[in-house]
């Protein structure tokens, strides 16, 4: 164990360092000097610098610094006489001076520390100065500052002082015995000699009289070999075997006593290995042993017994105690399985069944109470009335109204009149002694005053006649007896009463009249005031262990004694002070049953799970020691530096602003129970809770100084608290008051200038909000000329739709001209000679006739041709948009006389249907206007491909017009054949120009996507 409170533990897998938590191994690394040089270690030392130095079985001596986290590694080198003289290493201590004695299984070794050389001192036969033997096993420095050496096969060896020279001491020449001489261990003795551990046990030897004593042994029993010995704080030795585990050496009567009772192997005890290694440490034995690891076990002896858990006629029928209580010398003790018998709480024996009866000795006893020659016992099938051994059973009976109620028997109070029964399924029930009726005191829905539940789990008849009753789930009643009437406390008026459970384990009324209340989960309650009920709590906030408490008893000194689930606590009301005692303590029972406890003149009596507890009254309240809180390490995580593995933690730290800043941190119990812990970053600042997490992170610390403290809470609720370390929190420079400065003068002068801008631009916009406002007249005047527009544009859409519907009933009369008056009448002329042919019988006639109705048929197809030509040319269907407008052109030459000149492109005719439709029409109403008003000559027509558009220009030389008189009368929905050319372009995307002037004739650009 360290100077901090770490366990470092050699071992034949390397060397480890144990927080508590976690195991850090330090292994060797080929190519890094630097690290240790073995696994397998032999003895660890800790020197007054906080080095530690480690041993090896085959690769020398290590030593190891704290600071830099590095090894530093002794080998034996043949050749070099200033090196040690083994690598097998059993031993190192340090002297005065600083400089260290070693000690190898092939000679002794000193170590200069100035120079890092070594001076060898070996076994010389023929020189009586030298050292006995070269295998050397352990090393002591006495209060006279003398080397004492132990040899394996030598005996001792007393360094002479400046002299290099030994004086022998063989305990075999005294004792006769070889082995004697094999001396593994060496304390020093209270009258100047020493205990030394050999191969045939325990010898206490003085150097000056050289006089040996061996431990006496009883018969048959053997010496067992002592390897390691250990002394505590009130100067018991003892002593680590192989075969025998730890004993206690009893000086004054020269025996070995166990120092566990035990079986080796068994619970609560060490293997059935050798013990290699002994340490005691703050209360703590620590013991390395053979193969089976480390343990660790606290001493100080508690001033408790233990009874019913001995041997034949000590030993309970069953050693779970669920009641007890007290008969003069005797406790009457209740089990859970086993009847009730009786103790003498003096010899611890133990007695027969309370009844004779063979049902009674398997009963579940779980509450008992006398009065006069009745002895009552409550079981888990019913109740017994006991007297001169034979007992009177009583059970519940579904015909029998006035039959004990259903369920365990909890508790009982006897009283002159009878006894009060507290059920665990139906109530509470009255019994006179003298008649085997029960009255019931039950739970009624609409009546408050009735008692709160049916699970009765304790009662108690206080001094002033009021009966307490405690329930499982339905809290506690006080209860006024006649006539009846209880007053409910729990959870439901907590805030009026401050009872905060419902589940109450134990009410209890101390020597001065006060009520104790103890709950399972709440801890326990003091009533503060009778007059309005008023409790005060005590729990694990307040340093219990738990806040499960089973039983109370108060001792003589007015302190109170808690059972629980997980030991036994002392609680001193005046002052607080609390002391919890646990397995950790020694204790040998730990989990105590309910409302299981009684007192006697010079005894409190506890029940539990392994017999009955005995504290003697008046035990002292000695406040139990704080423990060791260190801080396991240090990490920052944005800078990447760490401390892991500290023996010496930095006081001061620097971080900047926003690194990530991680402490790790662990309670030096070697409890391996779970603690509680608690930080804070200044003295004023009140304690952060943070559970069972032994890591805190601390992450965008303000800039400033703090002191981070840690406190930790051990297995008995004791806190203990790290030395505080001072964290500066660097600022940023933008966090510096001259940058802060710096950036006040930039705002200022930047508010300055903004001010000075923003004049400058309310000027501006004042000039924009005046041109704005002229742009907003102008707007108006424009909103009102298209508003004209529009009315001129919507009566010009409604004489274009009055001019459409003219057209289309114009063109229908035209092609109803046509056939009435075309082909009407030459179908009439047809059929006439039709039927004139079939009166005829001249062949010639005939004939005649009929060449004259072909001719007419004739002329109804040219007709109909020309017709739907004038409709849509099926050429342009049929041979594509160049070949039909060349046949419409020549039949407009042939029939207007118009000279018509088409060019067009290659690659024209290769557009979709509806294009070569548009086109087709475009270029049909730019004839029909020019042959209606031009009066032209001549039409060019062109026709090309240009950027994957349809290219038209129509060109003639016609009497022009004036193109803005034609646009405005074009608004006005006149001239249907330029807008309907217009509609059609636009309808497929397409744009159109017109250009024309009076007397020169007029051209017509169209351009449409392909």
């Amino acid at each position: 164990m360290d100077r901090q409170g770490f366990l470092w533990v050699g071992s034949r897998e390397g060397l480890f360092r144990y927080d508590g938590y976690t195991a850090t191994h330090f292994k060797p690394e080929i190519n890094n000097e630097k690290t240790i040089s073995d696994t397998d270690i032999r003895n660890l030392y800790e020197d007054s610098e906080g080095n530690i130095w480690v041993s090896t079985n085959t690769a020398g001596l290590n030593r190891y610094d704290p600071s830099s986290k590095k090894f530093t590694r002794y080998r034996h080198d043949a050749s070099d006489h200033t090196t040690i003289s083994n690598d097998s290493v059993y031993d190192i201590i340090e002297t005065a001076e600083g400089n260290y004695w070693v000690g190898t299984d092939i000679g002794l070794n000193y170590l200069d520390s100035a120079t890092n050389t070594f001076k060898r001192y070996y076994f010389e036969k023929d020189n009586p100065n030298s050292i006995s033997h070269d295998y050397i096993y352990n090393l002591y420095i006495d209060d006279n500052d003398d080397l004492w050496v132990t040899t394996v096969g030598g005996g001792i060896n007393k360094k002479v002082k400046g002299e290099d020279r030994f004086i022998r001491h063989r305990i075999s020449e005294i004792t006769g015995d070889s082995f004697h001489d094999e001396v593994f261990a060496i304390k020093e003795a209270a009258n100047g000699g020493f205990y030394l551990g050999t191969r045939r046990g325990l010898i206490q030897y003085n150097p000056q009289t050289r006089e040996v004593q061996t431990v006496d042994i009883e018969a048959g029993e053997i010496r067992p070999g002592v390897v390691t010995l250990a002394t505590t704080d009130d100067n018991q030795l003892l002593v680590g075997t192989i075969e025998r585990g730890i004993l206690r050496y009893d000086k004054a009567n020269n025996r070995y006593e166990p120092f566990n009772s035990n079986p080796l192997g068994s619970a609560g005890q060490l293997p059935a290995l050798p013990v290699l290694a002994l340490h005691y440490y703050n209360k703590k034995l620590f013991v390395g042993t053979w193969g089976g690891g480390v343990y660790v076990a606290r001493l100080g002896q508690l001033p408790f017994r233990v009874l019913g858990n001995g041997g034949d006629g000590y030993r309970l029928d069953n050693r779970n105690v669920t009641a007890l209580y007290q008969d003069n010398t005797e406790q009457l003790v209740g089990t859970f399985g086993g009847g009730a018998q009786r103790l003498d709480v003096n010899t611890g024996a133990v007695s027969e069944q309370l009844a004779t009866n063979e049902l009674f000795k398997t009963e579940g006893v779980l509450a008992i109470t006398q009065y006069g020659d009745w002895t009552y016992a409550g079981t888990s099938t019913g109740l017994w009335q006991i007297k001169d051994g034979q007992g009177t059973y009583y059970q519940h009976s579904i015909d029998d109204e006035k039959s004990i109620g259903n369920g365990y028997i909890n508790s009982l109070v006897a009283t002159n009149e009878g006894v009060w029964v507290g059920t665990g399924t139906d109530g509470l029930y009255w019994k006179n002694h003298e008649d085997d009726e029960f009255k019931s005191f039950k739970n009624k829905a609409n009546d408050p005053s009735s008692l709160s539940g049916y699970y009765i789990t304790t009662i108690l008849q206080s001094d002033d006649n009021t009966l307490w009753v405690g329930t499982r789930s339905s809290g506690l009643n006080r209860c006024r007896i006649t006539p009846w009437s209880c007053q409910r406390l729990g959870m439901h008026n907590q805030s009026r009463h401050g009872l905060l459970s419902d589940n109450i384990t134990h009410v209890h009324q101390t020597h001065n009249g006060e009520v104790w209340v103890a709950t399972n989960g709440a801890g326990v309650y003091q009533l503060v005031d009778q007059s309005t009920i008023q409790f005060r709590a005590w729990g694990e906030a307040d340093g219990l262990s738990t806040n499960v408490v089973t039983s109370i008893q108060q001792d003589d000194n007015g302190v109170l004694w808690l059972a629980s689930r997980e030991g036994i606590s002392q609680l001193n009301p005046k002052n607080g002070n609390i002391r919890n005692y646990k397995a950790e303590s020694g204790l040998l029972i730990t989990h105590f049953n309910r409302t299981t406890t009684s007192e006697d003149e010079k005894n409190l009596y506890f029940g539990g799970i392994g017999g009955v507890l005995v504290i003697p009254k008046a035990t002292p309240f000695i406040t139990a020691p704080e423990p060791t809180v260190k801080i396991t390490g240090i990490e920052k995580l944005r800078t990447v530096s760490k401390e892991k593995q500290l023996n010496q933690v930095a006081q001061y730290h620097t971080m900047d602003y926003g690194d990530v800043f991680s402490v790790e941190f662990a309670v030096l119990d070697y409890s391996e129970k779970p603690h509680r812990y608690q930080y804070r970053m200044s003295e004023e600042e009140p304690w952060i809770d943070l559970g069972g997490r032994r890591e805190v992170t601390f992450y965008n610390l303000a800039p400033d100084n703090y002191q981070l403290a840690i406190r930790g809470q051990d297995v008995f609720g004791v806190w203990g608290e790290t030395e505080s370390i001072d964290i500066e929190v660097v600022p940023p420079f933008w966090m510096e008051n001259w940058f802060k400065l710096l950036v006040l003068i930039i705002l200022a002068t930047l508010i300055i200038s903004l001010h000075r801008l923003r004049l400058s631009k309310l000027k501006a916009r004042n000039k924009e909000l005046m041109a704005l406002q002229r742009q907003k007249e102008k707007a108006l005047q424009d909103i009102r000329e298209k508003e004209a527009e529009l009315m001129i544009a919507f009566k010009g859409l409604r004489n274009l739709t009055n001019r459409l519907e003219t057209a289309k009933e114009e063109e229908r009369q035209h092609i109803s001209r046509e056939l009435h008056d075309e082909l009407g009448q030459t179908l009439t002329a047809t059929k006439i000679n039709l039927q004139v042919i079939g009166a005829l019988d001249d062949e010639a006639l005939i004939k005649e006739r009929l060449d004259r109705s072909i001719s007419m048929v004739d002329g109804m197809i040219e007709q109909v041709r020309n017709v739907s030509l004038s409709l849509r040319p099926p050429l342009l269907d049929e041979a594509g948009l160049v070949p039909a407008l060349e046949y419409y052109l020549e039949v407009i030459e042939e029939r207007t006389g118009l000279v018509v000149e088409l060019k067009a492109s290659k690659g024209v005719s290769g557009n979709s249907h509806d294009i070569r439709v548009v086109v087709f029409r475009v270029i049909q109403e730019a004839i029909s206007n020019v042959l209606r008003h031009a009066n032209a000559s001549k039409i060019t027509i062109s026709l090309s491909v240009e950027d994957e558009a349809m290219c038209i220009r129509i060109v003639d030389d016609g009497n022009g017009y004036d193109i803005n008189a034609v646009n405005e009368r074009i608004k006005h929905g006149e001239h249907l054949g330029l807008l309907g050319m217009m509609e059609r372009v636009k309808g497929v995307n397409g744009d159109i120009k017109l250009y024309s002037e009076p007397g020169k004739g007029s051209t017509i650009e169209a351009r449409i996507p392909r």
